[in-house]
This record gives C-alpha cells, sequence and structure tokens, in this order.
C-alpha cells in the first residue's frame, strides 16, 4: 500500500491533483485510512493509473488537435494569398484580353477599309481597261 503522496511522486503528479482525480471519479471509498494519512491500496492504483493514462491520452490529443488546428490554418493562410495571388492574375488576364480584342475590332475594321479600297481600285481598273480598249473614233460612246 502507498500513501497519496507517494504515488503523486512516482506517476509524476502533485498530491492536490492525486486527490482531486480520487475525489472527481468517486473512488474515495475506496481509500483506506492509517493513521494520519489515506492509504491506496493496488486495485485503487492500478484505477488511477488507468485514470491518469486516459487523461495523458486526452491532453496528447487536445496539444495533436492544436497542432493540426495550427498547421490547418498556415495552410489555409497560405491558400488564400495563393487564391489572391491568382485573383490579381486573373485580372491582369483579363485586361489583356480586352486590349488584345481591341486591337483586333481595329485590325478588322482596317481590313474592311483595305477590302473596300481593294475593290473600289479593281473597279477603276476595270474603268480604265474598258476606256483603253475603246477607240479614240468611238469617243460618242
Amino acid at each position: 500500500m502507498k500513501s497519496i503522496k507517494e504515488l503523486a511522486d512516482e506517476l509524476g503528479y502533485s498530491k492536490t491533483y492525486i486527490s482531486q482525480t480520487i475525489k472527481s471519479n468517486g473512488l474515495q471509498s475506496s481509500l483506506r485510512k492509517i493513521g494520519n494519512r489515506f492509504a491506496i491500496d493496488e486495485e485503487l492504483e492500478m484505477s488511477l493509473k488507468q485514470i491518469l493514462s486516459v487523461g495523458s491520452q486526452t491532453e496528447e490529443r487536445k496539444q495533436f488537435a492544436n497542432k493540426t488546428q495550427i498547421e490547418n490554418d498556415d495552410l489555409f493562410a497560405f491558400f488564400k494569398d495563393q487564391l489572391k495571388e491568382k485573383d490579381k492574375q486573373l485580372s491582369k488576364k483579363d485586361e489583356q484580353i480586352f486590349e488584345l480584342n481591341e486591337r483586333l475590332r481595329e485590325t478588322i475594321i482596317m481590313l474592311n477599309d483595305s477590302r473596300k479600297e481593294l475593290s473600289q481600285t479593281k473597279q477603276n481598273l476595270v474603268e480604265f481597261e474598258s476606256q483603253k480598249n475603246k477607240k479614240w473614233w468611238k469617243f460618242w460612246s
């Protein structure tokens, strides 16, 4: 049999923490009083070790969850920054597309003007050829 203090020292907890764990888990009835101190039998010791083990596992899970949350927050911030950068790039591409469409419109207008000029030149050439083929004495026709 061990005292609460001896068990606390062995497990690396304070005497108060062990006492609170016994109380919070309703294990006070398992304590034996020897003189002016409470003694812990082997069965209660095993129960306490199991409870404290579960508690430390819970603490480890909490620490792991906190670490995971921090990593997730960092990852989220990274992706958020990446999205902002992609939005800027898309905006720049939109501007470039708009400029290229304007140039394309101008080119189409110039091409249409050139076609009209070519058509006019062709018509003038046809008229010139028809004038050239006329004999000088047939100028009245």
